[in-house]
C-alpha cells in the first residue's frame, strides 16, 4: 500500500495495540501489522462533531463495507460491516490538508462507523483506536 502519503503509526491506547497492532495509512486504506488491508474508497466528508465541536476529519466510504478479523482474533468492529471510517489528529485548532499526516501532531484517531449515512458524530462509531507517529 505505498504512495506519496504513506503514514506508520504505532498502536498508542490499549484497545488499539490489543486489535490492530501498529498500520500504515493512506488515502486508500489502512494495513494493520498483521498484513491485512482495509482500503478506503472516496473521501465523503471532512469534519465531524467530537465533543459538542466540529473537528476537521477525513471521512472515508469503505472500499468493500466489511468486518475483519485481524491476527488477534478480534474484529475492527465487532457490530456489523464498517462503512465509514473517519480519522483526525489530537490538533484541534488546526485544518490542514490532510488531518493525520504531521508528526509534530502527537496522535491520530481512526474511528469506524457502520452507518448508512455519512457519520457526523462520534457518537455512531462502532470503536476507535489511538496511534502515536512512529519515532
Amino acid at each position: 500500500m505505498a504512495n506519496a502519503t504513506t503514514v506508520s503509526l504505532e498502536a498508542y491506547s490499549g484497545t488499539a495495540t490489543a486489535v490492530t497492532g501498529d498500520i500504515e495509512l493512506t488515502e486508500t486504506g489502512i494495513t494493520f501489522e498483521d498484513g491485512t488491508v482495509f482500503g478506503f474508497g472516496p473521501l465523503d466528508g471532512t469534519s465531524i462533531m467530537i465533543d459538542g465541536e466540529w473537528r476537521h476529519a477525513d471521512i472515508w466510504l469503505s472500499d468493500t463495507p466489511d468486518d475483519p478479523v485481524l491476527s488477534s482474533g478480534n474484529r475492527l468492529c465487532g457490530e456489523g460491516s464498517i462503512t465509514f471510517v473517519a480519522v483526525w489528529d489530537d490538533a484541534e485548532d488546526e485544518w490542514d490538508d490532510l488531518p493525520w499526516n504531521d508528526p509534530e501532531d502527537d496522535l491520530v484517531t481512526i474511528a469506524v462507523f457502520t452507518t448508512q449515512d455519512i457519520p457526523e458524530d462520534i457518537g455512531e462509531m462502532c470503536a476507535s483506536y489511538v496511534y502515536s507517529f512512529t519515532p
